[in-house]
């Protein structure tokens, strides 16, 4: 039922975003960037936060309105985190595994 929900979440943001209705596509991103799964990969976290700054960024009047500022600001932020989190994931990655 979990991945039925985000199938179903996944569609309702392609048609809002279809439809011109780009901030409510951005908020169903922002929620589909942060949902505990595991099933979710890093990458697939960074490209939904990437779609939904894009989003808002197309809505009417950019993100001058304040609310879409606000939404924007946030988006951005969590950006920055998740390009820090790929850094470590990377870097982590590069480590030799200790001999046993």
């Amino acid at each position: 039922q979990h991945s039925e929900q985000i199938f179903l979440f996944d569609i309702i943001w392609k048609y809002y975003e279809k439809n011109g209705q780009y901030l409510l596509a951005a908020k169903i991103l922002s929620k589909l960037s942060t949902r505990h799964s595991t099933e979710l990969k890093l990458s697939s976290r960074v490209e939904y936060l990437s779609r939904a700054i894009m989003c808002v960024k197309s809505g009417e009047g950019g993100a001058t309105s304040r609310g879409a500022g606000e939404l924007l600001h946030h988006l951005e932020e969590k950006m920055e985190v998740a390009r820090v989190q790929l850094m470590v994931l990377e870097a982590a990655s590069c480590i030799p595994a200790a001999a046993p």
